[in-house]
């Protein structure tokens, strides 16, 4: 009997700790936090891994189940939440998540924070706002999750990052449809679409039907006011489901797949396998444009296909999208050394209305620069290069798409001793190659990254 009151007072004391610490923490009405209204784009925090959002004067991220807004300035935290007395501890505090795939896409943009929630009561996802000062918070969109029984397609989670930019939020949606066979099993199948949100009536538009398709995939590559740029790959031989490929086994054809002496023989399982190694992928990069709805094709083929050391396959394509200029799409065309990495890089411009093209600079033998969570151009219109030596270091330029001019910077170790995640007014934020964790942030002037002081870091305090 000692022993059970020694364990309840054990767990009551930590529920006391627990709460004293984040009943007491920084809330985010107690700043005067900083939002860009130009409805530029600005790409989501992930609940997944490292990902942040970075702003003007900070960044905004997930951890411990809850959202957060780090000021660089103070190098302080502050939970996101405008709840006098609120213990941020469920549901009714708006910087508390369930779980960690429950949320999706934490943002600061135009005054107000944005974040997609998973609702289990209302068995939703929901695009919630809360305005920066007043702390209103609102409901913007609902995507209902459906039903999961045979027959159905139900919303499981996001596949990729959340675009903010113009008067939509941009999402990468997985489904999965269930299908119910003849012996009561059930087999499901997934596919993602892209779906555009408005964020002034909260209409919700699917642009592409959900298919059953095998190996039929949407991503956002690049994310503007006027237009996206969707990359759709296809397998150019369709994988065969378990049936099929039964049927076709039972009348002769793939025998080379089974092996009746090996008593752990899985025919489907080798089919499978060897397609994996062996297919040919085809791409289309589509063009949508908001304003219209029209689709229009960028370029279509063949994903180059490369093999590791260990004869593992890898398909890559050589279009790199960076962004928008002067209302040109910037992008690159590339060439890979290995399977993995890139040596070299031709950026053109683009203008979407004549179609175009015009070539920028070439970078041959090193790597373009970009950061982790916030793409290739930087806020000053610059783009960050490196050129390899024959001695593991690499030397770092800047290109100006403002003035064209190329300026060397300085040298750094070829492994890149400061990785760059996101910018802010007047920093980089990022990690350092020696921490495996990349988790744990750093932050370096801009001046002192422009004069290689990459000593001069200071760790942030998440």
């Amino acid at each position: 009997m000692l022993g059970l009151y020694r364990k309840l007072l054990m767990v009551v004391t930590t529920l006391a700790l627990v709460f004293s610490l984040y009943g007491c923490a920084n809330t985010i009405n107690e700043i005067n936090v900083q939002s860009s209204i130009d409805r530029d784009l600005v790409i989501g925090a992930s609940a997944f891994g490292y990902m942040g959002c970075y702003c003007d004067k900070g960044l905004v991220y997930f951890k411990d189940r809850r959202m957060w807004y780090l000021d660089c300035s103070e190098n302080k935290p502050y939970i996101i939440c405008s709840r006098a007395n609120c213990q941020h501890n469920d549901e009714n505090c708006f910087a508390w998540i369930s779980y960690v795939n429950s949320a999706y896409g934490l943002a600061l943009f135009d005054e107000s924070f944005y974040v997609i929630k998973r609702d289990d009561k209302k068995n939703s996802f929901d695009l919630l706002q809360m305005e920066l000062g007043s702390g209103v918070i609102r409901t913007v969109s609902t995507l209902d999750i459906g039903e999961n029984k045979p027959g159905n397609w139900t919303l499981i989670g996001l596949a990729g990052r959340v675009y903010y930019v113009g008067d939509f939020a941009w999402i990468e949606a997985t489904y999965q449809y269930c299908e119910e066979y003849h012996d009561g099993h059930y087999y499901p199948q997934e596919d993602t679409t892209v779906i555009g949100i408005n964020l002034n009536n909260g209409e919700a538009t699917m642009l592409y039907a959900l298919s059953l398709d095998d190996g039929l995939e949407h991503s956002i590559e690049l994310a503007a006011k006027d237009f996206l740029v969707i990359k759709e790959t296809a397998d150019k031989e369709p994988l065969l489901s378990e049936e099929l490929f039964y049927e076709a086994l039972e009348n002769g054809a793939y025998s080379s797949f089974s092996d009746e002496q090996d008593p752990w023989n899985d025919p489907y399982n080798n089919y499978m396998m060897w397609h994996m190694q062996n297919k040919t992928v085809l791409f289309s990069y589509l063009i949508y444009d908001i304003k219209t709805g029209n689709t229009s094709v960028l370029d279509s083929g063949e994903l180059g296909k490369y093999h590791d050391a260990d004869n593992n396959a890898y398909w890559r394509d050589s279009y790199r999208f960076f962004g928008v200029y002067n209302e040109r799409m910037i992008y690159s065309i590339n060439e890979y050394e290995t399977a993995n990495r890139m040596n070299n890089w031709k950026i053109y411009s683009y203008d979407l209305e004549s179609g175009s093209n015009e070539f920028i600079i070439e970078v041959d033998g090193g790597n373009v620069y970009e950061m982790m969570d916030s793409g290739f151009i930087l806020k000053n219109s610059e783009i960050l290069y490196c050129l390899y030596t024959d001695n593991k270091t690499t030397v770092f330029y800047s290109y100006s798409l403002s003035t064209g001019e190329t300026i060397g910077l300085f040298e750094d170790d070829e492994r890149i001793t400061f990785r760059i995640h996101g910018e802010t007014k007047d920093c980089f934020i990022g990690s350092l190659m020696k921490n495996e964790d990349m988790s744990i942030l750093y932050i370096l002037s801009k001046n002192d990254f422009y004069a290689g002081n990459l000593g001069a870091v200071i760790k942030l305090k998440k």
